[in-house]
């Protein structure tokens, strides 16, 4: 929260103090920038009744990727309309435990699951720039956005069933931020978001081949909407080249 009280104490300055400021007219910028890959893996020795040494192992991946490009035109006043061309979050995780004898090859999982998703999403954004100083101006823009995203779950043992799911929704984000021009083609920048909200259709398929085709499918409307979401993340920050 404190963040977004000084960034919103620099648009008031902004307001008050913008005066003949030159805004680039158009910046290509790459944003929702963000990798991770953490990979661990635990052993310990326990001993079965009959006295054999098993080990048992423990199992966490978590593989993150994302990425968007955007491209913004500014008016002489600051005023700016930006399109984000694309953006994609991808995602793997998997947590297994498993046990394994001593001098056995086979191992076997005793419980966990893997899942997978990928997010696509295209945008509007119609704003704002406020010069704070000569270098750094605040910006303040509603956003709205086009999203299609899939997840898949799949247990390691045969005590769950796989299941995928699909959304399709419309977002409508207010977006505060700080641009900070390091030379003159390319600036970068930090967003918050005070206001997200999301409307998706989704689509639930359990894999149970027990159940009716008809009995594994289930189509629901979901809302969500929060207040300074991710307020401290990676994929905040923002580099554009400036032309």
């Amino acid at each position: 929260m404190r963040l977004s009280t000084v960034l919103i104490l620099f648009i008031i300055m902004g307001g008050v103090n913008a005066q003949s400021n030159q805004f680039p007219e158009k910046w290509i910028g790459l944003n929702n920038l963000f990798f991770k890959n953490k990979d661990i893996s635990k052993t310990s020795i326990q001993f079965t009744t009959s006295g054999d040494s098993l080990l048992v192992i423990n199992e966490s991946l978590d593989q993150q990727l994302s990425f968007g490009i955007s491209f913004r035109k500014i008016n002489k006043k600051g005023g700016y309309d930006e399109f984000d061309i694309f953006a994609i979050n991808s995602s793997k995780n998997r947590e297994v435990s498993s046990e394994q004898l001593v001098d056995s090859p086979i191992t076997e999982p005793l419980r966990g699951q893997e899942s997978k998703s990928l997010r696509l999403q295209i945008g509007y954004q119609r704003g704002k720039l406020l010069p704070i100083l000569p270098r750094l101006n605040a910006d303040l823009g509603l956003s709205g956005s086009v999203w299609y995203e899939t997840n898949k779950t799949t247990p390691v043992t045969s005590a769950g069933f796989p299941v995928d799911t699909r959304l399709a929704g419309v977002g409508l984000n207010v977006e505060l931020g700080l641009n900070f021009q390091i030379i003159k083609q390319l600036n970068i920048g930090y967003s918050i978001f005070p206001i997200t909200s999301n409307v998706a259709w989704r689509e639930t398929t359990v894999n149970n081949p027990i159940l009716p085709v008809d009995q594994r499918v289930e189509r629901d409307l979901k809302f969500d909407a929060d207040l300074f979401k991710s307020t401290f993340e990676w994929r905040n920050f923002h580099i554009r080249y400036c032309f």
